[in-house]
């Protein structure tokens, strides 16, 4: 089964560089949403990542509601020039994301799964 991503409020740039990076791997299916969608129309894609834009990514608003409505999922919240990105899950705990790549976002969207579904 492969791992679904959902894009929400990526910069334009943003959301074209992630979705090259993720959607040439069979393991990957991207969704880009459109800016500003409520938690409730993310979470009907049912998602196992969500990728945000967000100006303070470590300290993302919209996590807690999305992480405590389903469970295992990986909330990615990526500055709007990726230089800051983090992962958010619930308990609640965060982590940086310490490169910004195309292979280090692949790996990351892996582990994050494997982290939440043994």
């Amino acid at each position: 089964m492969p791992t679904r991503v959902a894009l929400v409020d990526l910069s334009g740039l943003l959301a074209d560089v992630v979705t090259d990076a993720l959607t040439s791997e069979p393991d990957l299916t991207v969704s880009v949403l459109p800016s500003g969608s409520s938690v409730a129309s993310i979470l009907e894609h049912h998602p196992d990542v969500v990728m945000v834009g967000a100006t303070d990514p470590s300290h993302y608003p919209g996590a807690a509601e999305l992480l405590s409505r389903q469970l295992g999922l990986r909330v990615f919240a990526i500055s709007p020039d990726a230089k800051d990105a983090w992962i958010h899950w619930l308990g609640p705990c965060t982590a940086p994301f310490a490169e910004f790549s195309a292979e280090a976002l692949r790996q990351a969207v892996r582990s994050a799964v494997e982290r939440a579904h043994p």
